[in-house]
């Protein structure tokens, strides 16, 4: 695989970072600078252990369909992130009436740190549970693990292809960090042209591109 599709594919696994580094950076909640290195070498060894597992089934599969196989995951994957991002706000329209409905009847929902890791996978905006307007350690793991389970797919896809999983894993690594910073510092300035459904729809074509790109070139 090129450094091209390592790049872009680290890239478009990182897009949610982008969007979730915006949105925290617009409500001025802050990510210590420990907890983003948390969240990005999580990100790297997530992609290094579904690439992998991907680079294993690849040497009992001939080249030609291991490409095939792991380009047509990618490009699933892109497919799905751009389904989610417009599921994604169909569910918050039902949470939203959710919630009205509990402060009426004054239920308070589970707050388990499986209830806690389920949410922040459905939507990684809200893993500061505290409200405290930090993101602390335990926060962040939270947080790195829904962020890094989105390169678990991509990963192993990538790791059929015959992908270096050493360099991918350190590229996701890498761009995890970046994307996070960049949309902290950049914040509402940006939020104006890069809503986090625009960053899902780029991740998802992004990653089409790449399995299109894998199969037949």
């Amino acid at each position: 695989m090129h450094l091209f599709s390592i790049i872009l594919i680290s890239l478009g696994a990182n897009l949610d970072n982008l969007s979730i580094g915006l949105s925290y950076g617009m409500r001025k909640i802050r990510i210590p600078i420990i907890a983003i290195i948390i969240i990005s070498l999580l990100s790297g060894l997530f992609t290094l252990i579904s690439c992998l597992a991907g680079h294993l089934l690849s040497d009992v599969i001939p080249n030609y369909f291991s490409n095939i196989i792991g380009g047509g995951i990618i490009i699933f994957v892109g497919v799905w992130i751009i389904t989610a991002s417009f599921l994604k706000n169909k569910r918050k329209i039902k949470e939203d009436i959710k919630n009205r409905q509990e402060a009426i009847s004054s239920e308070k929902p589970p707050n388990t740190e499986v209830d806690g890791l389920i949410e922040i996978i459905q939507d990684p905006d809200k893993a500061d549970r505290d409200g405290s307007g930090d993101i602390s350690i335990k926060e962040s793991i939270l947080l790195g693990i829904a962020l890094a389970i989105n390169c678990l797919a991509t990963g192993f896809g990538a790791g059929m292809t015959g992908v270096n999983v050493y360099a991918i894993s350190a590229a996701t690594a890498l761009f995890s960090l970046i994307t996070i910073l960049l949309g902290l510092k950049i914040g509402i300035w940006c939020q104006k042209y890069l809503s986090g459904k625009k960053a899902d729809i780029i991740s998802g074509i992004l990653l089409i591109i790449i399995g299109l790109y894998e199969i037949f070139l």
